[in-house]
């Protein structure tokens, strides 16, 4: 659940100048009380006399609509929805353990009539409420014909305690309703205890407890900045965390500073009646799609979204993410980060707008990680600007699949919305984007902190270090014929396939030793740019080759892809490291129960010892979670890892792959070729015969250098692909090209050269 930056956007009328800072109003200067200065005089609702916990029902989708229609047909629309949503839920909710059955409700509703003319009930139900009443009365009879337990269609629901006024004058709107409090976490620790809560659950095959916690974000106006910590009230609340869901609340949560102290203060949002349930949106997100199936909304009311929780991977939420900010593009922003460390004014005016400063520019906020943050906010703030547009362009996929919700259709629905809930769609993906790279942040210092290591997590080669991996010595002849060892070049392994693979070497032989000339230029820059020259010319030797047991084209098609190729890393070897031991009590793990009031005196059982875990972290935890930043339900992010880099940012291994002619995407090379154009942030399969093991340790392939230099060359993928088969003065001509733009000054060393050529 989220506290959002203010009650409302539009409904806090007010006129103290405190106001806007979020800070609690001390003036004593105003002609009536302040709603502002409501906290530290702790004017709150008291239980059992303002409100009182008690059972509380709802009305999913598919019975509100059912209802709608028992209406009268031709009475107005807001009047048959503000009966269901005021009249017929209070007078559910006033059944107490018997608002679960629809007729009585409605008799409850219809009996008001008898009632004094000043009584409560009376006043609440109007004689249209009671025609209301009789009709839906009718149609549930008709519909169970006499037999309650064949009630599908009007089924109530139970929501477990909640919170109802019993106010006789209600509360009004903008009043202080009671402060949230809960235990403190940051947010490393937080997901630390709620991984270790998961997997215990799994362990005893139980279903995972609800979660009560509020997300507390520190005032951008604090002049340490935008940051976030979580408060868990699961073992030292109040009634507030009792407070269920609403598309369409009547409360919400505002955080002010009081006497120098963050506070959480639950305020009114609208007039609330008696009888009236207290609710609030959580505003919640989740990246469990069978999370969200099962987390049904029981508002009832018009604004409903089906589901309290709304998917982080449904197309609605990532329908830039998936096209502008894939696998690779992420990889690529991890190493402009590692490689280019410095900083513009421009930069650090992103920062300050979105309120980044000490909080989480601490001293242990390494140079590159201020990089990599400052990377992310530009792809956030695309994300928000472009949102609206790319919605309404999106055409749906007609297939069913996963991370649709529940179905294409009900997605496509979702996308069907009017320019200003687009606009406010994309206010909240963009908090929702912020918050998680915060979080992140938190997660990668800390685990920094642990290792004592603050370096770069990509160590990226020199010049020196890639000729050597892609060349090695300038030895040439049957002496590579051999197996490479593990630190052999990948000039060795082609080596080696070839002398293995033909029938006889000779062929090979003579084009290695005679056509190739030896590359024996001092300077790495020239001898770089021969190196990839060589792999061209390599690659169009490699087609013309055959053999019935191993696929000589796609070693070609990959030589070829080296020889476009620039840069290259190594992920840096961090410290295994751990957390402090992390505690469960019996309040964390059972699933507490719903129609249980809170008891104080339970509190000691509660803090009971169940299980004491200590968090590991592997060396490439940060990579892992850099890449899965804007999730973080994922216990091991780094185990993903080994998947997503088949072909995107490792090649296959030459020497371990190609058996047969098979291809890893749908068996054929023209469908392997069109995902890697249309979708290049997408792993390539294993296959029968590809191998991706990676003794060297090395990454780096043309995919990821297309996205590095993108705005320089827009379609180096389809442009690289498009001449893959065609001949070797066609492929040179796009290889001068591509290399003008990516080697810059250094081009003018080889212009004039004499070069190799076949």
């Amino acid at each position: 659940r989220r506290v959002h930056g203010d009650v409302n956007t539009g409904t806090w009328q007010s006129q103290c100048p405190s106001r806007a800072d979020r800070i609690e109003c001390t003036s004593k200067n105003h002609s009536k009380p302040c709603f502002n200065s409501r906290l530290s005089s702790k004017e709150n609702k008291k239980l059992g006399r303002d409100v009182k916990e008690t059972l509380c029902w709802g009305l999913d989708t598919y019975t509100r609509q059912n209802i709608f229609f028992s209406l009268p047909k031709n009475d107005e629309k807001h009047l048959k929805y503000e009966f269901i949503e005021d009249k017929l839920l209070r007078a559910i909710n006033l059944q107490g353990e018997k608002g679960f059955n629809m007729i009585e409700a409605c008799k409850f509703i219809i009996k008001s009539k008898t009632e004094q003319p000043e009584s409560l009930l009376n006043k609440i139900f109007s004689k249209q409420d009671r025609r209301y009443a009789r009709c839906l009365k009718r149609a549930v009879e008709l519909h169970c014909a006499g037999n309650m337990q064949k009630n599908q269609a009007f089924r109530i629901h139970s929501k477990g305690l909640g919170v109802v006024c019993m106010k006789e004058e209600g509360i009004a709107a903008h009043d202080f309703i009671i402060e949230y409090f809960g235990e403190i976490y940051p947010p490393w620790r937080w997901y630390e205890k709620q991984d270790t809560i998961k997997n215990y659950m799994k362990k005893k095959s139980k279903a995972l407890p609800d979660f009560y916690n509020i997300l507390l974000e520190i005032n951008k106006k604090d002049p340490k900045g935008y940051d976030i910590l979580f408060v868990d009230p699961v073992n030292k609340g109040n009634y507030s965390s009792r407070l269920s869901h609403s598309c369409d609340p009547n409360c919400g949560t505002i955080t002010t500073i009081t006497n120098g102290e963050y506070v959480i203060g639950m305020y009114c949002l609208k007039n609330i009646k008696y009888g009236e349930e207290l609710t609030f949106d959580y505003y919640s997100v989740t990246e469990s799609e069978h999370e969200q199936l099962s987390a049904i909304c029981l508002c009832g009311s018009q604004k409903c979204r089906i589901f309290y929780l709304d998917l982080a991977n449904s197309r609605h939420f990532n329908i830039i993410q998936d096209k502008y900010h894939c696998f690779l593009e992420r990889n690529a922003a991890i190493f402009k980060a590692c490689k280019y460390q410095q900083f513009d004014e421009s930069e650090e005016q992103l920062l300050n707008k979105y309120s980044i400063r000490s909080s989480v520019l601490d001293s242990n906020c390494s140079p590159w990680l201020k990089k990599w943050i400052v990377i992310i906010l530009k792809y956030i703030t695309f994300e928000k600007d472009n949102y609206v547009t790319q919605v309404q362009n999106y055409k749906p996929n007609k297939k069913k699949g996963k991370g649709m919700n529940s179905s294409n259709e009900e997605s496509t629905q979702n996308l069907k919305l009017d320019e200003t809930s687009l606009t406010l769609q994309s206010y909240g993906i963009q908090d929702q984007r912020v918050q998680n790279l915060v979080i992140t942040v938190d997660k990668i210092k800390h685990n920094m902190i642990l290792s004592k290591q603050f370096d770069p997590p990509f160590v990226i080669l020199d010049e020196k270090e890639i000729c050597k991996m892609l060349w090695g010595n300038n030895s040439q002849g049957r002496e590579n014929s051999r197996r490479p060892k593990d630190d052999g070049s990948i000039r060795d392994e082609i080596v080696s396939i070839l002398f293995e693979k033909l029938q006889s070497g000779t062929a090979a032989d003579n084009f290695l030793s005679k056509e190739v000339k030896p590359l024996e230029s001092e300077d790495l820059t020239i001898r770089l740019y021969q190196i990839r020259k060589v792999f061209l010319q390599l690659s169009q030797y490699i087609r013309q080759c055959d053999c019935e047991t191993y696929n000589f084209s796609a070693l070609a098609d990959i030589v070829y892809f080296y020889a476009f190729t620039f840069n290259y890393f190594r992920a840096f070897d961090y410290n295994n490291c751990a957390s402090p031991e992390i505690i469960l009590r019996k309040c964390d793990i059972h699933e507490p129960n719903k129609y249980e009031k809170i008891d104080e005196n339970t509190a000691s059982q509660e803090e009971e010892k169940v299980l004491g875990e200590i968090r590991r972290y592997s060396n490439q935890f940060i990579w892992g979670q850099l890449v899965g930043w804007f999730k973080q339900t994922v216990d091991k992010p780094q185990a993903s890892l080994s998947e997503g880099r088949r072909g995107t940012v490792s090649y296959p291994s030459l020497t371990d792959s190609f058996r047969s002619k098979a291809y890893p995407y749908k068996g054929t090379r023209n469908n392997w070729l069109q995902m890697i154009v249309k979708k290049p942030g997408n792993m390539w399969p294993t296959g029968d015969s590809w191998s991706y093991k990676n003794d060297r340790k090395v990454y780096g392939t043309m995919l990821l250098d297309s996205f590095l230099y993108k705005e320089a060359l827009p379609h180096w993928l389809e442009k690289v692909i498009g001449k893959i088969d065609d001949n070797y003065e066609s492929q040179l001509q796009l290889f001068e090209e591509i290399n003008q733009v990516v080697m810059g000054k250094d081009y003018e060393k080889v212009k004039q050269l004499s070069l190799i050529h076949i």
